[in-house]
């Protein structure tokens, strides 16, 4: 989410950026819902990769389809990697973003509000700073 929040607030302050749907929701369009999955560690290169859900919802299927889609490029804009400053003022070493499910029309609830989603594969460097787990291992256990 920290990813895209700052393009989106460029593009419009109106846009609600969120992981789970608000109560009411419907009045709150447009939406985007950012919400990472399954993924795991890749120790060897220090990198948490990720598979993160990324969905508009709006009240036309036109909307929905340009406001994913500007998702879609920003992320793609990252592909071989960036550093995103998150609202906390740290910063995500992003190593790379690739596209796993492309935009799709999926049915809603409520038929009113448009969701188009995408799936990426989101790899992030692991902090610098973070425990080696092996070296703490072998000192627990000598």
């Amino acid at each position: 989410m920290d990813i895209l929040t700052p393009y989106l607030e460029l593009l419009s302050p109106d846009v609600y950026v969120c992981t789970h749907l608000p109560e009411g929701y419907p009045e709150k369009l447009p939406i985007v819902r950012v919400y990472r999955g399954g993924g795991g560690e890749d120790y060897d290169n220090r990198v948490d990769w990720s598979a993160v859900q990324v969905g508009a919802f709006c009240e036309t299927r036109a909307d929905a389809w340009e406001l994913v889609e500007y998702c879609r490029q920003m992320l793609l804009s990252l592909r071989h990697g960036g550093r995103v400053e998150r609202a906390d003022g740290s910063i995500t070493v992003v190593k790379s973003v690739s596209e796993m499910v492309g935009p799709q029309i999926l049915a809603e609830l409520d038929p009113e509000v448009r969701f188009v989603p995408m799936t990426f594969r989101v790899e992030c460097a692991k902090p610098h700073g973070s425990p080696n787990y092996v070296t703490i291992r072998e000192q627990l256990n000598p």
